[in-house]
């Protein structure tokens, strides 16, 4: 099952302390959180366009004759947060539905389905983000004039992506509000050893990824930054790591409309979940890990660090030393596994200025 939960950054968290301690204000994102092994969130390779989609909903005549059906079926449903709801589409492996959740809450009926509007989304089919490529619009006939914008509802079609994501979401994700320290009902603490596991899985599928997995990773990164596409680097969960296609997939980048400079330091942080590091070696949990994958994660985190600055260099790609985000200097530059990598902050930037690929 795959959930998705709304994301309120009102807080980032020092993983050496407990989970509910805030330290520095951040953003809100939705938060995409995948619970199983398996399932794909939006592409791995451009498959399909925003005229393919269009092409193919008339040929279906999908609008008025499956969307109905698939926002009111539950096995559609890959997860719902506070904010969203997603839906897989039966028969298209292409793309996903993303509708408001409150707007689900409202009488949806045939009626107002068979005037709903399908709107191709302008956007850069050069790369696949799991970006937005059309709405669907249903207007609600009912609603009164000045009630029109915010009556209507608008369902997003989203690119498919595949992969399993990566690492712990932020703990903010957890609790039943924006200042509590309550994990919400039927939620597993931040600090489970369910999430352990997967945070040692999936940083161990990125580690054995090869180099070029990672250029690929940079490749797309820049382009996406390029065209305005900006990346939630907080949430971990937002990169995919697909193992059978041998990539690293994004998803959920927010579009903006002017270029945006891509932040390399922060993928990196992303990347190696390096957050959550400090809670997996923590001795103050209930059973915790043997030394054995302890040093496992940090092997494996060194490995990420090692390779992905190697692909930078094979892509003539740059850091930024007075770009530094507050989480990447706090937790990744200054973590054991960069001491190990590296010898530390000091010892990261001499490094990539060696490598030459520190800006100068």
């Amino acid at each position: 099952m795959l959930n998705i939960s709304p994301i309120n950054f009102t807080k980032i968290t020092n993983n050496f302390a407990r989970a509910n301690q805030p330290i520095n204000q951040g953003l809100t994102r939705d938060v995409f959180v995948k619970s199983t092994n398996n399932v794909s969130f939006k592409g791995n390779e451009i498959k399909a366009d925003k005229s393919d989609f269009q092409k193919w909903a008339e040929e279906t005549d999908f609008v008025q004759t499956q969307l109905l059906d698939i926002i009111t079926n539950k096995e559609n449903e890959i997860g719902s947060g506070f904010i969203h709801t997603a839906f897989s589409i039966p028969g298209n492996d292409d793309y996903i539905l993303r509708i408001s959740t409150r707007s689900l809450e409202w009488t949806l009926c045939e009626e107002n389905i068979g005037i709903a509007e399908l709107n191709v989304v302008d956007g850069n089919d050069d790369i696949n983000v799991g970006q937005e490529v059309a709405t669907i619009t249903i207007p609600d006939k009912d609603a009164r004039p000045e009630e029109y914008s915010w009556k209507n509802t608008k369902i997003e079609v989203l690119r498919r992506q595949h992969g399993e994501s990566i690492g712990v979401q932020p703990p903010e994700t957890l609790v039943e509000g924006e200042w509590s320290t309550h994990t919400k009902p039927g939620v597993e603490p931040y600090e489970a050893p369910s999430r352990k596991e997967k945070y040692a899985r999936t940083i161990r599928k990125v580690a054995e990824l090869p180099v070029e997995s990672y250029e690929k990773l940079i490749e797309t990164f820049k382009k996406a930054s390029e065209t305005g596409y900006d990346f939630d680097y907080l949430n971990s969960n937002n990169l995919l790591v697909d193992t059978e296609e041998g990539a690293i997939n994004l998803i959920d980048m927010e579009k903006g409309h002017d270029p945006v400079k891509p932040n390399y330091l922060n993928l990196l942080y992303a990347l190696t979940n390096v957050a959550y590091y400090g809670t997996y070696t923590a001795d103050w949990c209930k059973d915790p890990i043997p030394e054995d994958k302890r040093e496992g994660a940090k092997q494996d985190t060194v490995t990420i660090i090692n390779k992905f600055m190697s692909a930078m260099k094979n892509k003539g790609e740059k850091l930024n030393r007075n770009d530094v985000s507050f989480q990447a200097q706090i937790y990744l530059l200054n973590s054991l596994p960069m001491t190990y990598a590296c010898g530390g902050d000091s010892g990261f930037w001499q490094k990539a200025n060696e490598m030459g690929i520190l800006e100068q």
